[in-house]
């Protein structure tokens, strides 16, 4: 009951002081003394061990005060009940004791040192901040009067779409043009030019220039096309460029070699 009350004591205070009290050094202390409480359980274990015959020297003892310690004491009692600390202990129990002590105490100080708040007073508390708003800045705000851009604004009008032999255009008003041309395969096929509003993340209007064949002539059937993407007046303005200076050569193995009007030649095996 006594190590009740010491229990019961510690956290009435602990309560009472609990807002202006330095936990770090408290709970310090505290540790420091469960070290010494669990060397006094060490001992008491090695007491039993030795009381059991498992352990020799259990009965040469390093000190005897039962003679002079009344154990009925409540101080004993306290002693005995919190710190596993007995009138009578063996060599083994001292040194056992001790060592651990030695040991465990020194780890425990030597962390202790480098915990802020373990041994010196808390730091002051900083001045609040400033919160004096800044002054209004009074200058009129200027207006924006850059231009818009004109290429932004002929972007956002409709597509216009052209067809031809084999051939289909789709022209933004800044001058993009997406041309798709039959080079192969394409014999008696059809152009037109999909358009659509409000469909495309790239902008309102859009336009998908395509071909298509009649039907299906059956069996394997090879088709080249040619597709150019590009805003270059000299590119859209010139059909040459565009598709009619393209040549394809289909070779028998299947393989394409394609030959572009300046000169460049790629090869496409089957």
């Amino acid at each position: 009951m006594p190590g009740s009350s010491w229990r019961r004591f510690c956290a009435w205070g602990l309560y009472r002081r609990g807002l202006r009290i330095n936990l770090t050094r408290f709970f310090t202390v505290t540790r420091a003394v469960l070290i010494v409480i669990a060397a006094g359980v060490l001992g008491y274990g090695l007491r039993d061990l030795q009381e059991d015959t498992a352990l020799p020297g259990g009965t040469v003892y390093a000190f005897d005060l039962s003679g002079s310690v009344d154990a009925g004491s409540w101080y004993s009692t306290l002693l005995q009940g919190d710190l596993k600390l007995t009138p009578t202990r063996t060599w083994l129990q001292a040194a056992g004791y001790a060592g651990y002590l030695a040991v465990v105490m020194t780890l425990f100080v030597r962390g202790a040192r480098d915990v802020p708040g373990a041994g010196e007073t808390m730091a002051p508390t900083p001045p609040p901040p400033d919160t004096t708003p800044p002054p209004l800045d009074t200058t009129p705000p200027q207006s924006d009067t850059t231009p818009p851009r004109p290429d932004s604004t002929r972007a956002a009008q409709p597509l216009v779409g052209r067809t031809g032999p084999v051939r289909a255009t789709a022209r933004r008003a800044d001058g993009l043009t997406s041309t798709v041309v039959g080079l192969h395969g394409w014999r008696g096929a059809g152009a037109a030019v999909a358009h659509a509003a409000g469909t495309n993340a790239c902008g309102h209007h859009s336009a998908t220039p395509y071909l298509t064949l009649p039907a299906h002539p059956g069996g394997t059937h090879l088709l080249v096309t040619l597709v150019v993407l590009s805003a270059d007046p000299d590119v859209n303005g010139d059909p040459h460029a565009r598709g009619s200076g393209t040549r394809v050569r289909v070779a028998v193995s299947g393989e394409v070699e394609i030959r572009f009007p300046e000169g460049t030649r790629e090869r496409v095996p089957r």
